[in-house]
């Protein structure tokens, strides 16, 4: 969720190289709107972009709200905050107390688990199955690489568009 953050972010503090061939994360568009990060062999599905025009209609787009809306009562809630992540990671890497670094690190991993679990659950709800079958079909039918529509509707738009006017 919001992956052009994670990791830009992790690249920047460590070598974080998870694509083909070792290389990093990039960001592939830096326009406002249409920003996207590239892993070199890998596709990039961004669950913030997609959330940001399936539900135009939400207040806003944080993984909290978007989750209630889709798996209702199984409620998520993020145990702490980016400021409070900092501090954990400076604890977890240069406290002088063994303990202290141990306990940050803890706290760190039980708050990913909670993020990768709720994505997880995301994934697998029924909105978002329709939306990758109905999104896999029009994509299939207008060779269209299937990353774009993540990052904008419009993709599926300019692709009918250019049929429309070919034919």
């Amino acid at each position: 969720y919001n992956a052009k953050f994670d990791l830009l972010k992790m690249r920047e503090r460590s070598d974080f190289n998870i694509g083909e061939r070792e290389t990093p994360p990039l960001q592939e568009v830096s326009t406002d709107f249409f920003e996207r990060v590239n892993i070199r062999g890998r596709t990039v599905i961004d669950l913030l972009r997609w959330a940001q025009f399936c539900f135009d209609y939400l207040p806003n787009k944080k993984l909290e709200l978007v989750s209630k809306t889709l798996l209702g009562d199984k409620k998520f809630e993020k145990e702490i905050t980016y400021d409070e992540m900092e501090v954990l990671e400076d604890k977890a890497r240069f406290h002088s107390s063994k303990n202290e670094r141990i306990n940050a690190s803890k706290k760190i991993a039980s708050y990913l688990v909670n993020d990768v679990n709720v994505m997880t659950d995301i994934f697998k709800s029924e909105e978002f199955k329709t939306f990758l079958e109905l999104t896999t079909e029009i994509n299939k039918d207008f060779h269209i690489p299937l990353a774009w529509s993540f990052y904008s509707p419009r993709s599926i738009n300019l692709a009918q568009e250019r049929h429309y006017f070919k034919n």
